[in-house]
C-alpha cells in the first residue's frame, strides 16, 4: 500500500468513475491505484528511461497495488493505459505506461476545470486524509528516526495565491494555443522550447490549484510534507512547491518573499577546497559573474542560459557531458549540444576544477575508523560510495546546516523550503539572517 504522502484529490476520483467507462465498477482500491498512476505518472521521477513520453512502474509496485496479474486483467477491460510490450531486465527498465487517449482526454478535462470545493485527499487503497501530517517526517529516508529540523512544525501548509495562479494558467493555455498554429515557435519566450514543454508547466498549474482546495488544508492553501535525506536535506513530497518549475512557484507565491544562497553549491565547493589548500580559478570566475558565465557557455553550446545552468549544477553532483547514453547532461539537452558543451573552454576548465577540489576535499575531510565521512549536518556517509556522491553528502549537509540555521530565528515567516533557500510572507533582515549562518 502506497504511503500517506502519496495523496490523490478524491475529486480526481469522482471524475474518472463519471467520465472513463467501466471504471466505477472495478475495485476502490484498484481505482485508487489507477488514479494515483494517472496524477503522478507525468512527474519526472516517472519518465521513462528508453521510451518517450511514457511512465515507469516497476512489476512490485503493480503487484502490491492490484495483485498478481491483476493490472493486465483491469487495465484489457477498460483501457486505461497504452502498455509496451518490451521490457528489459538487463538494462533495468519496465514496460512503458502512458494513459490511453480517452482516459488523457479526462484528465485533461477534469485539470482544466475549476477545482471543486473543498474535496478530500485520499491515500493507500483510498483512506481519507483527516488532518495535517508533520511537516517533516519523524522518519527519515533510511528509516531512522530524526529530531533534526524541530521547530519547523507550521511548514505543512503552504499558502498558495491562486488568483495569479489562475492568471498563468490563462496566460499559458493562450501560449499553447500558439503553439499549436506554429506561431509559438516564433514568438514564444525563451524558456519555451515546444508545445511539451507549456503542457507540463498547464498540468503542475493545475494540479497545485486543485491541490489548494482541499479539506484538509483549506481553501487557498496547499498540504506539503518533507521527509529527511541521508545527507540531512529536506524533500517535499508529492506535488508540491518545492519541486514545481520556477514559472509555477513564482505564480503561487506572488506576493511573497524568496530568499536563497547565492549560488550554494559552488560557493561551498569553492571554500571547501580552500581550507584543503586546492584553488579553483575557473569556479572562482563563475562566481563573480555567474550571469555572464552561463551566456557564455550557452551561446557556444547553442542551449538556453537556464539549460546551461542546470549542466553546470549537474557536473559538479558528477553528470557527465560526454555523449554516453546514460549521461545526465544528454538527456537534459541532446546528443548535439553535450558534444558542444564537452568542447567549450569555460565549461572544461569549470569540470577540471572539480574534479580537483572534490580530490583534495575526500583526501584532507576527516574520516572514523571505518572511513566514513561526517558531513556538517552530523550525517555519515560510507566509504564505500563513489566520491562524486561522498562530496554531495559534504556539501549538502553544508547546506542544510545554513538553511537550519537561517530559517529557525524567523520560523514564523517562513511558508516553504528549498534546499538551498526558503520563501517567507513578508520581508526579513537579510543581513541578521546572514549573521546567523554565520554564527
Amino acid at each position: 500500500m502506497k504511503s500517506v504522502n502519496d495523496v490523490v484529490p478524491e475529486s480526481l476520483l469522482s471524475h474518472f468513475r463519471e467520465t472513463v467507462p467501466g471504471f466505477e465498477y472495478e475495485d476502490k482500491r484498484h481505482q485508487m491505484a489507477l488514479a494515483r498512476m494517472a496524477w503522478f505518472g507525468r512527474e519526472k521521477r516517472r519518465q521513462h528511461s528508453h521510451f518517450d513520453d511514457y511512465a515507469s512502474f516497476s512489476h512490485a509496485e503493480l503487484r502490491e497495488d492490484f495483485g498478481r496479474g491483476k493490472f493486465s486483467e483491469i487495465n484489457s477491460r477498460i483501457e486505461f493505459f497504452r502498455v509496451t510490450p518490451n521490457w528489459s531486465f538487463a538494462e533495468s527498465y519496465t514496460r512503458g505506461y502512458r494513459l490511453s487517449p480517452q482516459v488523457e482526454a479526462r484528465l485533461t478535462d477534469y485539470l482544466g476545470a475549476k477545482p471543486a470545493p473543498l474535496t478530500a485527499l485520499l491515500y493507500g487503497g483510498g483512506l481519507t486524509r483527516r488532518s495535517l501530517p508533520r511537516a517533516v517526517a519523524s522518519q527519515d529516508r533510511a528509516g531512522k528516526t530524526t529530531t533534526a529540523w524541530r521547530g519547523c512544525e507550521s511548514l505543512n501548509r503552504v499558502p498558495v495565491n491562486v488568483r495569479q495562479l489562475d492568471q498563468t494558467r490563462i496566460w499559458l493555455a493562450m501560449w499553447r494555443r500558439r503553439f499549436t498554429v506554429g506561431d509559438g515557435y516564433r514568438r514564444g519566450p525563451q524558456e519555451f522550447q515546444n508545445a511539451q514543454q507549456v503542457e507540463r508547466l498547464q498540468r503542475v498549474a493545475a494540479q497545485i490549484a486543485h491541490l489548494s482546495s482541499t479539506a484538509v488544508s483549506g481553501q487557498d492553501h496547499v498540504m506539503h510534507r518533507y521527509v529527511q535525506a541521508q545527507s540531512g536535506r529536506l524533500y517535499a513530497q508529492g506535488i508540491n512547491l518545492q519541486t514545481a518549475p520556477t514559472l509555477i512557484r513564482q505564480a503561487a507565491l506572488a506576493g511573497m518573499w524568496d530568499y536563497d544562497f547565492a549560488n550554494c553549491h559552488y560557493a561551498i565547493l569553492t571554500q571547501m577546497a580552500a581550507e584543503s589548500g586546492y584553488d579553483c580559478p575557473a569556479i572562482s570566475r563563475y562566481l563573480v559573474d555567474k550571469a555572464g558565465t552561463r551566456q557564455r557557455i550557452a551561446d557556444q553550446a547553442g542551449i538556453t542560459v537556464s539549460k546551461a545552468k542546470t549542466c553546470l549544477i549537474a557536473i559538479l553532483y558528477g553528470a557527465r557531458a560526454s555523449e554516453w547514453h546514460d549521461s545526465a547532461i544528454r538527456k537534459a539537452i541532446g546528443l548535439a549540444a553535450s558534444r558542444r558543451l564537452a568542447t567549450t573552454k569555460e565549461f572544461k576548465d569549470i569540470v577540471e576544477d572539480i574534479k580537483g577540489s572534490r580530490k583534495a576535499v575526500l583526501a584532507n575531510w576527516p574520516r572514523t575508523a571505518n572511513g566514513s565521512l561526517t558531513n556538517l549536518f552530523g550525517k555519515a556517509v560510507g566509504s564505500n560510495e563513489p566520491p562524486k556522491r561522498q562530496l554531495a553528502h559534504l556539501t549538502q549537509g553544508v547546506e542544510a546546516a545554513c538553511l537550519r540555521a537561517a530559517i529557525l530565528p524567523v520560523i514564523d515567516k517562513v511558508v516553504l523550503l528549498q534546499h538551498d533557500g526558503f520563501v517567507a510572507s513578508t520581508k526579513l533582515d537579510k543581513l541578521a539572517i546572514e549573521a546567523e549562518v554565520l554564527r
